[in-house]
């Protein structure tokens, strides 16, 4: 999956600001240049360049076109020897450093992997067909892979053993289509997801201990009985042993339906009655103050940009972060959970995300000040509008169904009545001051 501009952007910012950073990037450069990946490497030194040197700089100090640079550094540059050692020297001084090459060690360099694939026998006419394919894919590689071929009675089993580089050439360069390959088994992706469950693990326990301890400051330990959706809250009810905090028993993906939950006083379609316009009109003077009000109570606000922004200095980082959720690590998860294709560059990834996570949520305030607590009310005041006028909706809905069934305007009384009076409605009132206050 490509960058997302923003991501780049708030690399490009840390290396401006963090001389470690820079420096353990130029190291990082260098090693993936001596062991074997050098289109990374070129990569990650022209983001190196671009936030620190400049390309015209460089030009002016190796004595090279900025142009003849930039196509050197590009992702199929040709970037000899001669021409590296000359960027690699400006660079240390610029950033005055001592460069360390770590080489990954041959044993590791050298250690196979097992792919299968099983090819619907119709593709190829025989085991020599399906041979000649290989060989012709893979020429380059052959000295470093083997192969083998077995004839089932409905598909041909293709067996692969090669190393790392070889196995992720295999994954496009055999050309292989879905409609008639299975991939079977795969040694290097089940390495990877191996890899990728401890972060995957670190990043869930993280988030989701930041969450309940932010929710309980700002809405009280009965938050998840207030604000987590209907259908989670029934799923936890389910859990009779009472051993669990309610959140604990969230998936990764219904934690962030909570994390990214929004809310609006009046939600676009909102149906406005009487009483809601001569409000309106008892609070405006003008046609332009009845537009800002309405828009106002159209604000989209949500748990993530409204409350626990507040727990950072950095608040961009913490938006940052929601981007990362979902462009990096839900993709990458997804890829680990149901057994889709996994690269290395993906648990590269998942690893910046998890340290940028760490790093943030290491520098999150312990508690929010009274000033900051006050400063995010308007927020959470509609949040509580919005629950509120949810749950009387529901309430609504469930008295019509009673009555629908039983046909019985006594009994339609009786439970609109018991809805208003629910623990779950009265929970989500705001208190008399409160309603007071937001009616002006």
């Amino acid at each position: 999956m490509p960058l997302t501009r923003d991501f780049k952007e708030t690399v490009n910012a840390r290396i401006q600001k963090d001389s470690t950073f820079a420096t353990a990037l130029l190291n990082e450069a260098i090693s993936l240049f001596f062991n074997g990946e050098p289109e990374t490497a070129r990569l990650i030194l022209r983001d190196l360049i671009n936030s620190t040197i400049g390309f015209e700089e460089l030009a002016a100090k190796t004595s090279k076109p900025s142009k003849s640079l930039h196509r050197m550094l590009s992702a199929k540059g040709n970037l000899t020897m001669d021409n590296l050692t000359i960027i690699l020297n400006v660079l240390c001084k610029k950033l005055d450093v001592d460069t360390k090459i770590q080489f990954v060690s041959p044993k590791a360099s050298e250690t196979t992997y097992t792919i299968e694939y099983w090819i619907e026998a119709t593709q190829f006419s025989s085991k020599e067909e399906l041979t000649k394919h290989i060989e012709q894919k893979l020429s380059k590689f052959l000295p470093d892979t083997k192969f083998e071929i077995e004839e089932k009675t409905k598909y041909l089993l293709l067996r692969i053993i090669s190393t790392e580089i070889g196995i992720c050439r295999c994954y496009k360069g055999l050309g292989f289509q879905r409609e008639w390959s299975f991939r079977a088994k795969d040694e290097l992706a089940d390495s990877l997801r191996s890899e990728a469950y401890p972060i995957l693990a670190e990043i869930e326990l993280r988030l989701r201990s930041f969450i309940n301890q932010a929710m309980i400051e700002v809405f009280g330990f009965d938050w998840w009985n207030l604000y987590a959706p209907e259908n989670l809250r029934e799923k936890v009810k389910e859990d009779q042993t009472k051993l669990h905090q309610q959140i604990e028993l969230t998936s990764f993906s219904q934690l962030i339906v909570i994390l990214t939950a929004k809310f609006q006083e009046w939600t676009d379609n909102q149906e406005v009655t009487v009483n809601d316009f001569y409000e309106l009109l008892s609070k405006c003077n003008s046609v332009e103050d009845i537009k800002q009000e309405v828009n106002n109570r159209r604000k989209i606000i949500s748990f993530w940009d409204d409350i626990f922004s507040s727990y950072f200095d950095d608040k961009n980082a913490w938006i940052q972060l929601e981007k990362n959720i979902n462009e990096q690590i839900i993709p990458t998860r997804n890829k680990v959970m149901h057994h889709r294709l996994i690269l290395r560059h993906d648990l590269k990834k998942l690893e910046e995300c998890r340290d940028e996570m760490r790093r943030l949520l290491d520098s999150a305030k312990p508690n929010l000040s009274d000033v900051e607590l006050e400063e995010i009310q308007p927020s959470v005041k509609i949040i509580l509008k919005s629950t509120m006028a949810i749950n009387l909706m529901k309430a609504g809905m469930s008295a019509l169904k009673a009555i629908q069934q039983s046909g019985s305007l006594r009994k339609l009384g009786m439970l609109a009545s018991e809805a208003i009076q629910s623990d779950s409605f009265m929970k989500a009132m705001p208190a008399p001051a409160a309603i007071n206050e937001a009616s002006g």
